[in-house]
């Protein structure tokens, strides 16, 4: 690998493992069969984002609420030559957690090279803070939509996409490409993630629900309460068809790479950081409060190597988003002093003991084994597990994170059984 080759990341939220399949990415499907390593049996460290991000850029197991491992660097931090740029388009990859370390730039909500004035004033901490301000700007945007539903005629729409889009972050990768001959870039796409979204949706199904409807389809009180099986096929079929808008603008962005002579020598790793559930389990999208089931941690990882290496190859050896940063650091000849030792280069075929978290549950997996401890204090499948991978779940804690309304989902629920078992009560 060249001192000038691009590093990216290209990190995908709530991408499940089954849908990397021609009808979900037409434009790019090609491309990864021939030019990438598809690891096919390759697993998330978590049920939902803010679980499983800690392992892809520290390699380490998240602990606490979203937190990194103590003294772990993050993966730009590995860098020491190279322009590192970040745009991780997810709240729950704030700079609060460490996310921002080691980048030059870095941003959470908006591209850090594309922010608006009005973007700008968002982002900063003493006004997004002020209950002032925030009452203000809520009381103007009202105005301003009762203002243009009088000028036009229309209604406010009452679905928007919430989401920074794919086109955005191709955008600005190409962006960073062009300002820098040899940055390690790391972009997040959002579009497979809830809500699944018509504005979005590529081959998508006829609508015949209205946007309200569609808004409530998506909504997470139905969590844990799926839907029937008419409203849950046209939500798998709004999920597909978003991918297939985040797979047109993926070929966007190799056909530029290719154009701009980019491609043949760039490492390029693009991974789902979780999956997603369709009434599996009898539950809905990505709980935090329940096992890292299969459908949840099973993601796809494929690899873009150097001058073709491993180009057009499955390995299905068991790996995990934690060997990422070990990966990058072999490529790249950097330092591993700081990568987990459960992390090991994807193409090396050493058993792993894999970790995967939820609020509730931890989950390790080996070749041969799948064991389960949780909160409450129950367990299953420790029979299976070798001595050393028992040895390792039993030294992992469990996280407590919280969503944006400071609810850990689940942790007082299974705490407060726990207790009434410990007294004989159950």
């Amino acid at each position: 690998m060249t001192s000038d080759s691009p590093v990216l990341l290209l990190t995908v939220d709530t991408l499940r493992a089954d849908r990397f399949n021609q009808e979900c990415f037409p434009e790019t499907y090609a491309t990864f069969t021939d030019d990438f390593a598809h690891f096919s049996s390759a697993l998330s460290h978590g049920n939902a984002t803010p679980l499983a991000f800690p392992s892809i850029i520290t390699s380490h197991p998240v602990v606490g609420d979203g937190s990194f491992v103590a003294a772990a660097k993050t993966l730009a931090e590995l860098f020491d030559d190279r322009e590192c740029i970040g745009f991780s388009n997810n709240a729950h990859l704030r700079g609060e957690r460490g996310y921002d370390r080691g980048f030059d730039q870095f941003h959470d909500l908006v591209p850090p090279d594309a922010r608006s004035p009005i973007d700008r004033l968002k982002q900063n901490d003493l006004l997004r803070e002020s209950d002032i301000v925030t009452k203000t700007y809520r009381v103007l945007k009202n105005v301003a939509g009762i203002a243009n539903t009088r000028n036009t005629g229309s209604i406010t729409d009452p679905f928007p996409n919430p989401k920074t889009t794919a086109e955005t972050v191709t955008d600005f990768v190409q962006r960073q490409l062009s300002k820098h001959s040899n940055p390690f870039v790391w972009a997040h796409y959002m579009d497979p993630h809830k809500p699944f979204h018509p504005d979005q949706a590529v081959d998508g199904p006829e609508i015949t629900r209205s946007r309200e409807e569609i808004k409530h389809l998506n909504s997470y009180e139905h969590s844990d309460d799926p839907l029937p099986d008419e409203e849950m096929s046209l939500m798998r079929a709004l999920y597909e068809s978003n991918i297939r808008y985040l797979d047109r603008e993926l070929s966007r962005l190799f056909t530029w790479l290719q154009t701009n002579d980019q491609y043949d020598d760039s490492l390029i790793i693009v991974l789902g950081d979780h999956g997603e559930l369709f009434g599996e389990h009898q539950r809905m999208f990505h709980p935090w409060d329940v096992d890292p089931f299969d459908e949840l941690i099973r993601t796809p990882l494929l690899v873009k190597y150097p001058s073709g290496d491993h180009g057009g190859l499955e390995f299905d050896h068991l790996v995990q988003h934690a060997d990422i940063m070990p990966t990058v650091a072999e490529v790249s000849d950097l330092s591993t002093e700081f990568i987990s030792e459960l992390a090991h280069p994807l193409t090396d075929t050493i058993p792993r003991q894999v970790i995967s978290k939820s609020n509730v549950s931890i989950r390790i997996t080996e070749p041969n084994g799948v064991g389960i401890k949780r909160r409450d204090g129950s367990t299953e499948g420790l029979e299976d597990l070798s001595t050393t991978a028992r040895g390792i779940l039993r030294e992992q804690q469990f996280p407590e994170v919280r969503t944006s309304g400071g609810v850990a989902k689940g942790v007082e629920d299974q705490e407060r059984q726990k207790q009434l078992k410990a007294l004989g009560y159950q």
